[in-house]
C-alpha cells in the first residue's frame, strides 16, 4: 500500500512539473514570436502603410533612439496615456529591429531629463546619430470629451521618422505688409 502511495504521489509531481515546464516553453515561444491579429474596424491596433514603409528603409539606415518620458503621475489620464505610448513603442520595435526605445519617469530620471534637455512631461526624443526630433504631449493626444482620449502617436512618430531618414526640414515663410 505504502509503496503504490509513494508511485501515484511522484507520478503526480513529475506531472504537474512536466505541466509547468511546457507552460513556460509555450510562454517563451510567445514572448519570442509574438502574432497579433488587429479586427477593429480602421485597422486602428496595427500599424499603418506609411509607417511599415518608412520601418524598412530605417531597417537599412542608422539605428533609431527613441526616449519617451511619462505623463505627470496624478492625472486622471496619465496611465492611459503611458500606456498608449508603451504600447506602440513595443509594436514599433517587433516591426522593426533598427529602433531602441525606453520609457523613462520624467519625476524620478530627472538627470536623463536634464541631459535630452527635455523640461516637460509627456515629450518623445527621437534621435538617429547628432539629429533629433522632439514630440510635444499635446502632438500625441486630444482629448475626445466623455469618449476618451484619440492616440495620434504613429502619425507624428511617421512624421519624426520621415523629417530624421529624409533630412528634410519644413520652413515656414511669413511676409509682413503687402
Amino acid at each position: 500500500m505504502k509503496r503504490r502511495q509513494l508511485l501515484l504521489g511522484s507520478n503526480a509531481v513529475l506531472s504537474t512539473i512536466l505541466f509547468f515546464g511546457a507552460i513556460l516553453f509555450l510562454y517563451q515561444i510567445a514572448e519570442k514570436y509574438r502574432w497579433q491579429l488587429d479586427i477593429s474596424q480602421e485597422s486602428r491596433h496595427s500599424l499603418s502603410l506609411d509607417m511599415r514603409q518608412i520601418l524598412s528603409i530605417i531597417e537599412e539606415e542608422e539605428p533609431i533612439r527613441i526616449t519617451a518620458f511619462t505623463s505627470q503621475e496624478g492625472r486622471r489620464d496619465s496611465m492611459e496615456k503611458n500606456r498608449f505610448v508603451r504600447d506602440l513603442l513595443q509594436q514599433l520595435e517587433r516591426n522593426c529591429t533598427n529602433i531602441e526605445w525606453e520609457q523613462i519617469d520624467f519625476d524620478r530620471d530627472r538627470v536623463t531629463a536634464e541631459q535630452l534637455g527635455v523640461s516637460e512631461y509627456g515629450r518623445i526624443v527621437v534621435q538617429q546619430g547628432k539629429e533629433r526630433v522632439d514630440i510635444k504631449e499635446r502632438l500625441l493626444f486630444q482629448s475626445n470629451g466623455s469618449s476618451g482620449l484619440r492616440f495620434y502617436g504613429e502619425e507624428e512618430l511617421y512624421r519624426a521618422f520621415s523629417t530624421l531618414v529624409h533630412n528634410e526640414r519644413r520652413t515656414i515663410y511669413f511676409s509682413t505688409g503687402r
